[in-house]
């Protein structure tokens, strides 16, 4: 039997900024646009870069992660 493996949440914080990197520069070599959070605001950016703030994201009282807003 092989040892199982810990998984830390750095190590899955860096999986998901690679992904999310890599996820962004296949969506500009495609054409597409990518919706992404920073700062607190819901942000698109373009197939020629520029990034653009559509929403600032509600925050709820007590936690550090801000909350998604659907758009249709």
């Amino acid at each position: 039997m092989s040892r199982r493996k810990e998984i830390t949440t750095k190590d899955l914080n860096k999986a998901l900024r690679q992904i999310s990197r890599d996820a962004r520069r296949k969506n500009m070599a495609l054409g597409l646009e990518t919706l992404y959070e920073k700062d607190g605001y819901l942000i698109r950016l373009d197939t020629s870069g520029k990034e653009h703030r559509i929403k600032k994201l509600e925050t709820r009282r007590g936690s550090s992660t801000p909350k998604v807003i659907e758009l249709d």
